[in-house]
């Protein structure tokens, strides 16, 4: 029985070796997985559109959810364009994805333009699924970054004119209640979401906004799906 025993817990402090060991490897490989597939400069990407939103600001274009591809790793993210003042190809380069600087400015400011808190908070919503409405998000986004500043300086400001210009009304009430909720959220952080700023080897294209896949998520993943694994193979 004794024996036994020992056998047995040696058999458990070699898996507890094992579950170390691999728990070391994933803190050292995954934040290098992370970087190998970080967007770069001059990374060929493909920007393709959703349903386009006409502006009603003249000499500008339109907006709406993009999809971009990095043909460099095969990675694919959804965002929205944050300047009414440039435009992009369908087959352009990364210029920059280092902060959360648009490259340039927009409307309102060629330099020094930092996307405010309002503009993460609502992106963040976005991406945990909060707020659905393409439409409403595009010019939500461009009123919080100050594309609208000649425009209006509220969201009910921005409603009544964007009606006046024969824009749809309840499409503005949806952008106005995300302009308002997401000033309530003005101070609000996050070190991961940063602008991706485009060109096409010459000339500057659009700002994108841009998440940074976070290390310790896909840790968690790992670790899960490894355990997972070792229950797995105890019950067989």
């Amino acid at each position: 029985m004794q024996k036994d025993l020992k056998i047995k817990k040696g058999k458990v402090g070699n898996k507890m070796k094992k579950v170390l060991i691999f728990i070391s490897i994933m803190l050292f490989l995954v934040p290098g997985l992370v970087q190998a597939n970080s967007w770069s400069v001059n990374d060929p990407i493909e920007v393709s559109w959703g349903t386009l939103y006409d502006s009603y600001v003249s000499g500008s274009g339109s907006g709406g959810v993009a999809t971009i591809k990095n043909n460099a790793n095969g990675q694919s993210i959804n965002t929205f364009c944050i300047e009414l003042d440039e435009t992009t190809t369908y087959s352009t380069l990364v210029q920059d994805v280092s902060n959360d600087e648009a490259i340039a400015g927009g409307r309102n400011t060629n330099g020094g333009d930092y996307i405010s808190g309002a503009t993460k908070w609502l992106y963040t919503q976005y991406l945990t699924g909060n707020y659905t409405n393409a439409g409403a998000l595009t010019y939500a986004f461009w009123f919080l970054e100050d594309e609208y500043y000649d425009k209006a300086t509220t969201p009910e400001e921005w409603k009544t004119w964007f009606i006046s210009q024969g824009g749809n009304s309840t499409l503005a009430a949806f952008a106005a209640s995300y302009m308002t909720d997401a000033l309530a959220h003005n101070s609000y952080t996050n070190a991961n979401i940063l602008v991706l700023d485009t060109y096409d080897g010459t000339i500057k294209g659009q700002s994108f906004l841009y998440h940074v896949p976070e290390p310790a998520s896909m840790l968690l993943l790992g670790l899960g799906l490894f355990g997972i694994g070792l229950v797995s193979r105890k019950k067989s």
